[in-house]
Order: structure tokens, then sequence, then C-alpha cells
């Protein structure tokens, strides 16, 4: 595969109130900043940054599990299982059922 052109992963995203959030590196600089609109009085605002913000996790997954889906030994679950749960951790990310330790 060929190196990403984005910035690496992972990214956080965070509030400071009044709706706006913003997606920051691994360094906390910030990369984008979703400002406040009262079209997303409903939440759609942190869903979009939250969704933001997963992106590089998904990538990384879903190039892996392409990666693994692609060689002789696809079928060995216990090791699929792996990528499959990092897919799972990615969606939690995205909507919100993130687990922090």
């Amino acid at each position: 595969m060929s190196k990403s052109q984005h910035t690496p992963g992972p990214w956080s995203f965070s509030s400071e109130g009044h709706g706006s959030f913003y997606i920051r590196d691994n360094n906390g600089h910030q990369l984008i900043w979703l400002g406040h609109s009262s079209q997303f009085d409903d939440g759609e605002n942190e869903a979009n940054a939250r969704l933001i913000a997963a992106a590089p996790d998904f990538l990384v997954s879903a190039q892996a599990l392409v990666d693994r889906w692609e060689t002789p030994m696809w079928k060995d679950a216990s090791h699929t299982a792996k990528y499959i749960d990092d897919l799972k951790k990615a969606i939690n990310k995205a909507t919100g059922k993130e687990v922090t330790l």
C-alpha cells in the first residue's frame, strides 16, 4: 500500500461549548473545527465530529481486514477476530459508544 497523505491517527474530538467541536491529532493540534450552527441543535454536530475523529481508525482497520482476507489463511477465525474487534472499536468511537480505559 502507498503511504497515506492524511494526518496520522489517532484523532480525537473535544467540545468547547456552544455546539462547537474540534478534531485534534495525537499531538493535540487542531485539524478541523466544526462551528456552531442552529441546524445542528439535535446533536448532529457532535455525531459528525465523532465520525470524523474515527476516520483514521476505520481506515487502518478496514485496510488490515482487507489485507487479511486477501491471504490464503483468511478463514482462520482466531486471527480474523482481532480485525473484527478493531472495526467494532472504530464503530463505537464513531457512534459515541467508545470505552476509555
